[in-house]
């Protein structure tokens, strides 16, 4: 009998935590609550409660004694700040009477697979890893030794029917154990994300003797049905190169969710394997986040400055000081949250995200009238 996947597991843990009217943006979706990097530096946790009920929230990661916070009746998120680059915690709640939420567990990074560069996974059966599940049995997917040409890791996916521990992860096996070509493939956990937001979604890919390798997602809304009314498809991620050794890079930019998106789900997928085929660097940035964690407002706010200065232009040069003081303004803001809502922080970051395009544009021009004078 087949056993019941992870991810059949979330769709039962969310469903009636959806259905019982929760309205953040980042609906809880695995034991009543959820955790997401909206801000690098800041990790928002939201959770479901019955009115008048308080929670006391634990955070713990590696190296570090676990953080309690109580938050009184009527508190439904909490907002871990201050955190450093690429830290990864684990949260749970606890609520006042007696019911135990969680853990789930969250990266203070733009990426939202925790898995998706597999480092510091132990080898072994893919079951050992955060994000990624089998979608089909009996094949075994297993984290390796070994990183693509030009890759940096040390860890990748591979699929492996033979079950020989003993084979290296580049290692072509003995034809007698070459099963018949099948198709075969992992799914991602329901990944939360913001339909106001655009996102990245990458990896490579390697399969040889025949075997033929592509990348998918799905999308969901906050009741788990298709997006956009449309059916439950495969969105293929199309191939942007073909690199050495047969490793092949997909990569696809999502611009425009439909607004009732609340979930992505990402495949791997093999077809034709013949016990031949290997996954790497598998990616959901968050480009918002990514782009907000990248700017250096020391930097780039004296260097605007300067360009206004140049152009000539006391129009323009008012323009970018109000500009400048308005960042300045909405980076403090969404750097101490405090009790806000989440729907508010998170309107509070989409509108510094704004404020910054709108600050490269303006930056543009003042260099092409630099130019022109």
């Amino acid at each position: 009998m087949r056993k019941t996947s992870r991810l059949t597991s979330a769709l039962i843990l969310a469903a009636p935590v959806l259905a019982a009217g929760v309205t953040d943006p980042t609906p809880p979706a695995r034991g009543g609550v959820a955790a997401r990097c909206w801000l690098v530096g800041t990790i928002a946790v939201t959770w479901s409660a019955p009115d008048g009920v308080g929670a006391t929230v634990t955070a713990t990661s590696d190296g570090a004694a676990p953080r309690q916070v109580k938050l009184p009746a009527g508190r439904r998120q909490w907002y871990d700040t201050g955190l450093p680059p690429g830290v990864t915690r684990t949260y749970a709640v606890r609520l006042d009477d007696g019911a135990k939420l969680g853990p789930v567990v969250c990266a203070n990074r733009p990426g939202l697979l925790l898995d998706g560069e597999l480092e510091g996974q132990p080898e072994g059966p893919l079951t050992t890893t955060a994000d990624f599940h089998r979608a089909y049995l009996p094949a075994w997917w297993e984290v390796v030794e070994g990183a693509r040409p030009g890759g940096t890791g040390k860890r990748m996916i591979r699929l492996r029917q033979d079950r020989d521990p003993g084979q290296g992860p580049q290692a072509e096996p003995d034809p007698r154990a070459i099963q018949a070509p099948r198709r075969d493939g992992l799914h991602s956990e329901l990944l939360m994300v913001d339909p106001q937001a655009s996102y990245r979604i990458g990896g490579w890919g390697r399969g040889v003797l025949g075997s033929r390798v592509s990348m998918s997602y799905c999308l969901f809304t906050a009741d788990l049905k298709p997006a956009g009314g449309r059916p439950v498809v495969y969105n293929r991620v199309p191939v942007v190169a073909n690199e050495a050794e047969g490793w092949t890079k997909f990569e696809v930019r999502l611009d425009s969710l439909p607004k009732d998106t609340a979930f992505v789900q990402l495949w791997a997928l093999s077809f034709e394997s013949r016990n031949l085929v290997w996954f790497d660097d598998l990616e959901l940035v968050d480009t918002r986040c990514e782009r907000l964690a990248a700017f250096d407002a020391e930097q780039v706010l004296p260097q605007v400055a300067g360009l206004a200065a140049a152009a000539g232009s006391a129009k323009l040069a008012a323009e970018s000081a109000k500009l400048a003081e308005r960042i300045r303004a909405l980076r403090q803001a969404v750097a101490a949250p405090g009790e806000a809502p989440l729907g508010e922080w998170l309107a509070k970051v989409e509108e510094l995200d704004r404020a910054l395009i709108g600050l490269d544009d303006l930056a543009w021009d003042l260099r092409i009238l630099g130019l022109a004078r």
